[in-house]
Order: structure tokens, then C-alpha cells, then sequence
């Protein structure tokens, strides 16, 4: 089954993977609810902060209801 760390991992999961030269990650999916608007709001800025060179991406569906927490971020 799948696993949602606390924010503190997927913050260290950034640094990590701008340590490998990745340059796009997922941040989340803000449509599925309050948790998930809160982990990528960190996680966005957590990347603006750091200075990180990682373009960030979220997921969503073709729906209202996902894509207004994406741009509301």
C-alpha cells in the first residue's frame, strides 16, 4: 500500500534529489484534501526558499475540484 511521510521526509526527499540532479519532481496531488494542500505549499516553497533548481509539477485531473488548489498555490 502506498505511504504518505511527514512533511520533514518529503522536504529532505527535495534536497536529496537536487543532490542528483534531478530537475522536475511531483509535489503532490492539493485536490485530495487539506493535508495535501498544506505538504505542497511547503514543498513549493521549501524549493523557492532553498533555491533549489527543481521545477515543480502537480497532479491533477481534468476537474475543477483539483486543478483550483493548484493555482489557489
Amino acid at each position: 500500500s502506498a505511504q504518505d511521510p511527514p512533511i520533514e521526509a518529503k522536504i529532505e526527499i527535495l534536497h536529496l534529489m537536487e543532490e542528483l540532479g534531478i530537475h522536475a519532481a511531483d509535489i503532490g496531488l492539493p485536490g485530495a484534501g487539506p493535508r495535501a494542500v498544506a505538504d505542497v505549499r511547503a514543498l513549493a516553497q521549501e524549493i523557492a526558499d532553498a533555491g533549489l533548481s527543481i521545477d515543480a509539477n502537480c497532479a491533477a485531473r481534468t476537474v475543477r475540484a483539483d486543478v483550483e488548489p493548484i493555482a489557489r498555490i
